[in-house]
């Protein structure tokens, strides 16, 4: 559904094959569950360095603490406009 929203734009939807990596973050990789991103050329070797629009999480047990809290952190300091948490 996402993606329909998205077809005509730069912006591309992109799963959690995804990695980025922040200086703003220390360059340590964070892989997001979903994320819209629109500037998909901004690289550093195989991560994406260009901050997405959108970043979704979906809530596991094993993930729960570091979703809500370390990465909700790091993903509004480097400034991702929307971050959703799916439970």
């Amino acid at each position: 559904m996402i993606g329909k929203q998205t077809e005509n734009s730069l912006c591309r939807v992109l799963g959690d094959s995804v990695q980025y990596q922040w200086h703003e973050n220390d360059n340590k990789i964070v892989i997001t569950d979903v994320s819209i991103n629109c500037n998909t050329r901004d690289r550093k070797n195989v991560s994406l360095t260009g901050i997405p629009r959108m970043v979704m999480e979906v809530l596991s047990h094993a993930t729960e603490e570091y979703d809500r809290g370390e990465k909700m952190d790091i993903c509004q300091k480097v400034g991702v406009s929307k971050y959703w948490i799916v439970d």
